[in-house]
């Protein structure tokens, strides 16, 4: 791991449900952000999330689904503290991640 600084854990909170709380921001020296999703610490994603179309729910304006299999930011992004939900009961490709921005 390069920098500790860059990774976060998402705890359990209900049978197959996820959720963190964290600041996120598109003001530094990337001019973005980007969450990325591994199903283990070697940086793997076989056993992972599958975002796609219709996964994203809450407060998305500015919040894309990335390249990578992750979130990034876009156009209309606001930084801020935001409670990151996944919930992946239904299955690979059917996994739900809902977003709600708490504060600046």
């Amino acid at each position: 791991m390069e920098d500790i600084l860059q990774l976060g854990y998402i705890v359990p909170i209900g049978e197959q449900k996820y959720q963190t709380t964290v600041y996120l921001s598109n003001t530094h020296k990337w001019e973005s952000f980007e969450i990325e999703i591994y199903s283990d610490l070697q940086w793997n994603k076989d056993k992972g999330m599958l975002l796609q179309e219709g996964s994203l729910s809450g407060d998305t304006d500015g919040i894309e689904i990335s390249a990578s299999n992750g979130i990034t930011s876009g156009d209309g992004f606001v930084p801020g503290y935001y409670r990151l939900t996944f919930d992946t009961s239904q299955g690979v490709g059917k996994e739900t991640l809902h977003i709600e921005r708490l504060s600046d």
